[in-house]
């Protein structure tokens, strides 16, 4: 993904978090519960543009947040 692509995906994840009210930590521990292993750090890292997001990491927020991709 190309730095434009991975901050726009990042800033539309920090949307659905806060449209859907919930706290980085309480979205990390919702995907670990969907068996992602991740961290408040490296979400805060993929809605920063910092970090990629993967195919497992995606699947287990379309299920936190109960939505289609």
């Amino acid at each position: 993904i190309q730095k434009q692509n991975q901050k726009g995906i990042g800033q539309r994840l920090r949307t659905l978090r806060l449209e859907n009210d919930f706290h980085v930590v309480e979205l990390a521990t919702a995907m670990q519960l969907r068996g992602c292993n991740i961290t408040r750090e490296t979400l805060v890292k993929i809605e920063s543009g910092k970090r990629h997001i993967t195919i497992k990491e995606l699947i287990a927020l379309k299920e936190a947040f109960k939505c289609n991709l």
